[in-house]
């Protein structure tokens, strides 16, 4: 059997604060330069590796393409299937993320999934 390793940043005391707070919802206050877009792909990363869908939200289609770049390049390891017009990553596991901006209101309406980062 094949082993495939992601390479995730080590979160810094913040971030790990955040991690360890966590419930089953949770808003995390911080500003610039904290690693917002970091800590949501490593919170991200574990639901997908079990095979559940994840979905991001981005106030804007603009704030969006960073995230989705940052994405791609740190899932590659384990990417079965990229859609670059869907905005969404299928891993080897089964488990899928998928990209929405909320330039448009009711955007992933009746879509269900296990993580959802804003």
């Amino acid at each position: 059997m094949t082993t495939l390793t992601i390479n995730l940043p080590k979160p810094h005391d913040g971030q790990r604060q955040a991690i360890a707070e966590s419930r089953r919802m949770n808003v995390v206050n911080c500003g610039r330069r904290f690693g917002k877009t970091t800590l949501g792909i490593n919170r991200a990363v574990e639901p997908m590796l079990h095979g559940y869908p994840v979905g991001w939200f981005s106030p804007t289609y603009k704030m969006l393409s960073d995230v989705w770049r940052d994405a791609r390049r740190t899932l590659r390891p384990v990417t079965r299937h990229i859609s670059e017009q869907e905005k969404r990553i299928e891993l080897l596991t089964g488990g899928v993320i998928d990209f929405w901006s909320l330039d448009t209101p009711d955007v992933a309406r009746g879509r269900k999934y296990k993580r959802v980062i804003v």
